[in-house]
C-alpha cells in the first residue's frame, strides 16, 4: 500500500513539473529573447543579484555554474519579468555656423546635405523586456546524477532585430544615439541543457549548452532608374540558423557550511549573415556581404563562494568577461566593378570584471528574504572618435523573497526586485579622429578616408546616465 502510494506521488510530481514546462513551451511559440547576462535566470538568482556561482539551488545553475547542478535538489519553476529604466543620452549642441554642415548640390542626388536629415535627438529611454523563463531539474532517483533544463523568452516577439549603427552611418536614420548593453543586446531566445555527476559527496562537475539563433538571409534589388525610386525592385530569402556554446564548471563543498564554485562560459551572440546584390539598371552590379552583430555575450570566467551562517547564505562572485573579442556592429565587404574593399568597424572594447555579493535570510519556516548588490565597470573605453558605444559602469542592487505555501509541501511564490544604476558619464570627440569613413563631400566609390564628419550624429560629443530595473514573480516546486 505504501510503495502504492508513493508511485502515485511520483506521477503527481511528473505531472505538476510537465504542466509547468508546456505552459512555458507554449509561451515560447509567440515570444523570444534572453537578458540573462543583464537581469538573470530565476527569481531567486535575481534576487541575490546573480551572486550564485556557489549557492545556486534551482535551473539557474545551467547558466551560472553546471558543476552546482549536482547540490541542487529535483524542482521545477517559472519566473515572469518585465524591466523598467529611466535613462538619458544627451546631445552636446554643435557651434553655429554653417561651415560645419553638407551643402546641397542640386547636381548630386547621391548626396545627403545637413538640411535634409532628420534633426539630431537625445535618448529617453531603453525597449522594455517582458521576459519569461523557467526550468527543471531531476535526478532520475540517482543520488549522483542531475540533468535539467531551462528556457528563457520575451512577450512582445519571437526575436527582435533593431539596427542601429554606433557611428556616422546612423545619421541618414534616427540621428541619434542608443546604449550599447542594455536591452538592445537583450533580444535573442534561448534554451539551456545541461547534466552534472557529483562522484563524491563534496565535489560535482558539470556541463550545459546555450542554444541560441541566427538569422542568414539573402537579399537581390534591381534598381531601374537612381533618378526613379518608384523602379526598385526586391527579393529576399531568408532562415534561422541554430548555434551553441558551452558552459561548464565545478562545485566543491569541503563542509557543509563552505562551498566554492568555478565556472567558464563561452561566447555567444544573436547576428545575422546577409548577402546582398544591387543591381542598377544593365551594367552596373555590386555585392555586398554584411555580417551584423547585434547581441554578444562576451567568455566569462566566475569564481564565488558560500557561507551558511545559522540561518544565513552568505555568497560572493568575482567574474572576467573577455569583451576584447567584441564583434563590432556591422563589418562590411563590398565588391563592385573597381574590385573588392574590406571596410572593418573596430569597437575598442576592453577587458573587465564584476563582483557581486548575495545574502539570503530564512526569517521564518515559510519565509525566505534576500537582497544583493554588485559592481561592474564599463568595456567601453573613450568615445572620442567616429565610433558612438554608449555604455556605462553600474552599481547594482536587488531584493526578494520567497513564501513556501502551506497548502502543497514544496511549492513556493518568489518575487525579486532589481535597480541598475548608470553612472554618469560624458565624451568629447576630437576633430582630427573624426575622419569620414563615408565622405559626404568626394567620391565615395574611392572610400578615402577624409575630411570632418560633422553630421555624425555624436558629434562634438554626449553624455549619459540613468538606471534600469526589473521587477518579477514566479512559482517554484520542489520535489518531496
Amino acid at each position: 500500500m505504501f510503495a502504492e502510494g508513493v508511485r502515485i506521488m511520483n506521477h503527481m510530481k511528473l505531472a505538476i513539473a510537465t504542466m509547468l514546462m508546456l505552459v512555458v513551451f507554449l509561451v515560447s511559440n509567440s515570444a523570444g529573447a534572453n537578458p540573462l547576462e543583464l537581469y538573470g535566470l530565476s527569481s531567486r538568482s535575481m534576487g541575490m543579484n546573480q551572486a550564485v556561482t556557489a549557492s545556486a539551488r534551482d535551473y539557474s545553475a545551467l547558466f551560472y555554474n553546471p558543476g552546482r547542478l549536482g547540490f541542487v535538489a529535483p524542482s521545477v519553476g517559472a519566473h515572469f519579468m518585465f524591466s523598467f529604466d529611466s535613462v538619458k543620452i544627451n546631445l552636446l549642441a554643435r557651434p553655429d555656423g554653417t561651415d560645419y554642415d553638407v551643402p546641397k548640390k542640386e547636381s548630386d542626388i547621391l548626396t545627403m546635405p545637413t538640411a535634409d536629415l532628420t534633426p539630431r535627438n537625445d535618448t529617453n529611454n531603453d525597449p522594455n523586456v517582458y521576459m519569461l523563463t523557467g526550468g527543471i531539474v531531476h535526478d532520475f532517483g540517482l543520488y549522483w546524477l542531475r540533468v535539467g533544463a531551462a528556457l528563457s523568452v520575451p512577450l512582445s516577439s519571437l526575436a527582435a532585430v533593431d539596427l542601429k549603427y554606433a557611428d556616422e552611418r546612423e545619421q541618414y536614420f534616427s540621428n541619434s544615439l542608443q546604449y550599447q548593453l542594455l536591452n538592445r543586446r537583450a533580444s535573442r531566445p534561448s534554451f539551456l541543457a545541461g547534466v552534472a555527476f557529483r562522484p563524491l559527496k563534496w565535489f560535482s562537475f558539470g556541463a550545459s549548452v546555450n542554444v541560441f539563433g541566427n538569422m542568414v538571409a539573402k537579399t537581390e534589388m534591381f534598381v531601374d532608374n537612381l533618378a526613379e525610386p518608384d523602379g526598385v525592385y526586391l527579393a529576399l530569402d531568408a532562415k534561422m540558423k541554430y548555434d551553441a556554446s558551452v558552459i561548464a564548471g565545478i562545485q566543491i563543498d569541503p563542509v557543509e557550511w563552505f562551498g566554492i564554485g568555478i565556472s567558464f562560459r563561452d561566447k555567444s551572440w544573436f547576428g545575422a549573415d546577409v548577402t546582398n546584390s544591387l543591381q542598377v539598371g544593365k551594367n552596373s552590379n555590386v555585392n555586398q556581404e554584411f555580417n551584423y552583430g547585434f547581441s554578444f555575450s562576451p567568455r566569462t570566467l566566475n569564481a564565488g563562494v558560500r557561507f551558511d551562517v545559522k540561518k544565513f547564505t552568505i555568497s560572493a562572485d568575482a567574474a572576467w568577461l573577455r569583451w576584447s573579442e567584441f564583434r563590432p556592429e556591422t563589418d562590411i565587404l563590398a565588391e563592385d566593378e573597381n574590385g573588392e574593399k574590406v571596410i572593418s568597424y573596430s569597437s575598442g572594447f576592453h577587458d573587465t570584471y564584476y563582483v557581486k555579493a548575495g545574502i539570503e535570510y530564512r526569517a521564518a519556516k515559510w519565509l525566505d528574504i534576500r537582497v544583493g548588490a554588485g559592481w561592474e565597470p564599463s568595456p567601453v573605453g573613450e568615445q572620442d572618435g567616429r565610433t558612438n558605444f554608449v555604455d556605462n559602469d553600474k552599481v547594482q542592487a536587488s531584493c526578494g523573497a520567497s513564501i513556501i505555501l502551506p497548502w502543497v509541501k514544496g511549492l513556493a511564490i518568489d518575487f525579486h526586485v532589481q535597480f541598475i544604476t548608470l553612472l554618469s558619464r560624458s565624451h568629447t570627440k576630437k576633430d582630427e579622429l573624426m575622419l569620414d569613413e563615408f565622405p559626404d563631400d568626394s567620391d565615395t566609390k574611392t572610400g578615402d578616408p577624409e575630411g570632418l564628419q560633422t553630421n555624425n550624429p555624436g558629434w562634438p560629443g554626449y553624455s549619459s546616465s540613468g538606471f534600469v530595473g526589473s521587477v518579477g514573480v514566479g512559482v517554484s516546486y520542489q520535489f518531496q
